[in-house]
């Protein structure tokens, strides 16, 4: 029964691999050790740093600081998912005036704004998304919650 084409070269392959040693071979007269791979798992991020570059539409008030143990976010295709926890020193009233404009200028829709001056809810929608934004009061910090995903 004769060998078809792609069959006989898959064979000739094969065949060159194992009386060859398909180059796995030292060269003559040195020696390997240790030859064993070794897999070190990568440093994490800098900390520093979150990458917000996919959420350019989303304002973020000055001088709040990010609580990184519990915020994320993340951007595959066009599913953006955004998770921010941040505290500030800013009046609760004043970040709720300023999301509330600054976010309808980046083409978000308000769809419901609820609660007191101090636990203030916003919800706005654009396109295919939803953002949640709650600011809340903390003792003598202001809380900012920021979450967006699909609708």
């Amino acid at each position: 029964m004769p060998f078809t084409r792609p069959i006989g070269l898959a064979l000739v392959a094969a065949v060159t691999l194992v009386v060859g040693g398909g180059g796995c071979n030292p060269p003559a007269g040195q020696r390997i050790d240790n030859a064993k791979a070794s897999f070190q798992t990568a440093d994490p991020p800098d900390p520093k740093y979150l990458p917000l570059v996919h959420f350019d539409d989303i304002p973020l008030p000055n001088n709040f600081i990010l609580n990184r143990n519990v915020s994320f976010s993340y951007v595959h295709g066009t599913l953006r998912v955004l998770d921010l926890h941040l505290s500030g020193l800013t009046r609760a009233e004043d970040v709720a005036k300023f999301l509330l404009t600054q976010m309808q200028a980046h083409q978000w829709v308000l769809e419901r704004a609820t609660g007191e001056p101090y636990d203030r809810l916003l919800e706005f929608t654009k396109q295919e998304e939803k953002a949640k934004l709650r600011v809340s009061v903390a003792g003598k910090m202001t809380l900012l919650h920021i979450k967006v995903d699909r609708r």
